[in-house]
């Protein structure tokens, strides 16, 4: 631009808002704070048209930007402490207009518009304007701040609209019996130590979902490492519960609680029981089933492997791996139990069921009873000229005390003057006819032994007791 040419400078529009959309009414009284935006964009709308001798000019144009008091600079386009920036913003001007949003600093040149900038009461915008980037001309006169971009203030301010905030929420103050509706998120908590705390004399926190794919309560841990707790419930009392989940719905798979981990070493759901006293009976996982009849019957506890793994595992470091018990919790007898040692006790006895063959019906085979622990095995040899030395199983051998007593019982299948066994040993052991017969005819014997590392007890004692605490009575169906 030539310098000698006059350089006419006409805003037609001086728009100063919040990028929000925010509007807000414009306060007589000056010396009052503007209603505060919280949370707003830090960035104002300015917008204006240039004309040079008379016309709309197009191209690109060079400003500067300042917001000061007539004394005081509050905040330059570039940082520039006080006076004229030292760097311009290039806007493009299509006949005359052009807009920039101050404090957008995706623009070069441009810097945060800080909401301590209109801090004051009064407050206008100077510019500079150049076509060369070269030499400016200041724009007179200053253009004055109306009032909405002091809302930027509002998140340094202690007042809302002249009012101190402390008469809108007091220290302790509360929101009981309000309902709030909406969509999307209701309510989003974060950082802090507790993201969510509700305690209640009956429940402490209530999650509801009226979706078929909602979730009542949904929480998760971003924890890497260390003890993160999605959802954390407590409570103190002694008939209470830290967590209750309920699903309603009487059809489909509907499920009250769904836990799930995709770590090869975590674990869905973690129960802990903690009574160390001798007369304590709780339980790690307490579960129920109410279903009747006997077509519709339900689990009280049910595992299901879906792969390859298992489906109930059960582990104990110094008790019983497993207790079966007819009655009520905490009550019943006992009736069934795996000790640490792996050994199977049962109040009756031990059956196999089978479909016959021949009608297709299922019968039950009921195992034989013992009074020592004893490990038997059956074979097939033949005498010959009267005699024959059987060699005992390498397999049953390497299970079985044979080196102790064992005993061997025969039965011949063909005509003789009897069979009798001797030289007994831990590999091998002969069979003889009596009377020197010299028999030449098949027989089929029957090993029984003490298993290696078999204990010598003759009908061993065992602890079935009742259940600790009385039988209560049966709670009734349904919720709690």
């Amino acid at each position: 631009m030539n310098r000698r040419r006059i350089l006419t400078f006409v805003t037609l529009a001086l728009v100063m808002a919040l990028c929000s959309g925010a509007i807000s009414t414009a306060n007589a009284d000056q010396s009052r704070q503007d209603v505060p935006q919280a949370g707003g964009p830090q960035v104002v709308s300015y917008q204006g048209q240039v004309v040079v001798n008379g016309v709309p000019f197009t191209g690109t144009g060079y400003f500067k930007f300042a917001l000061t008091d007539g004394a005081t600079t509050f905040w330059t386009n570039d940082g520039t402490a006080s006076g004229q920036p030292a760097t311009a913003v290039a806007l493009s001007i299509s006949n005359g207009l052009f807009n920039v949003l101050l404090g957008d600093t995706s623009i070069t040149h441009m810097v945060t518009l800080p909401a301590t900038a209109f801090s004051g009461t009064s407050r206008s915008l100077r510019v500079w304007f150049s076509t060369n980037n070269s030499t400016f001309t200041q724009l007179t006169p200053d253009q004055r701040v109306a009032s909405v971009p002091y809302a930027l203030q509002a998140e340094d301010s202690n007042t809302l609209d002249g009012i101190h905030a402390g008469s809108f929420a007091t220290s302790t103050h509360d929101h009981w019996g309000q309902t709030w509706t909406g969509s999307g998120t209701g309510l989003t908590l974060t950082g802090g130590t507790i993201g969510l705390s509700g305690s209640g004399s009956s429940v402490g926190v209530n999650g509801i979902s009226d979706t078929t794919s909602g979730k009542g309560v949904y929480g998760g841990s971003t924890l890497a490492s260390g003890l993160g707790f999605g959802v954390y419930g407590q409570a103190a009392s002694s008939s209470g519960y830290a967590g209750y989940f309920r699903n309603g719905s009487t059809s489909g798979n509907a499920t009250a609680v769904y836990a799930y981990t995709a770590s090869t070493s975590g674990l869905a759901g973690y129960f802990h029981s903690d009574a160390n006293t001798t007369t304590a009976s709780t339980a790690g996982v307490y579960a129920r089933d109410d279903s009747d009849g006997t077509s519709n019957r339900g689990y009280g506890l049910a595992g299901h492997a879906y792969f390859t793994g298992t489906g109930v595992g059960a582990w104990s470091y110094g008790g019983r791996l497993f207790e079966g018990f007819s009655g009520d919790f905490p009550g019943g007898t006992l009736e069934f139990y795996v000790d640490l040692a792996g050994n199977v006790y049962a109040n009756g006895t031990y059956g196999v069921f089978s479909t016959s063959r021949l009608d297709g019906t299922t019968h039950a085979t009921i195992g034989l009873q013992a009074t020592e622990e004893w490990l038997e095995d059956f074979g097939r040899a033949t005498l010959e000229n009267g005699a024959v030395m059987v060699v005992i199983s390498p397999d049953f051998a390497g299970l079985a005390n044979l080196a102790a007593e064992y005993h061997v019982f025969l039965t011949p299948e063909g005509d003789s003057q009897g069979l009798y066994v001797t030289n007994l040993t831990a590999t091998t052991f002969e069979v003889r006819e009596q009377d020197g017969g010299k028999s030449n005819i098949p027989f089929s014997y029957r090993i029984v032994a003490k298993p290696i590392d078999a204990e010598s007890v003759r009908l061993p004692a065992v602890d079935v007791a009742t259940r600790v605490g009385q039988t209560p009575e049966r709670p009734a169906e349904g919720e709690p």
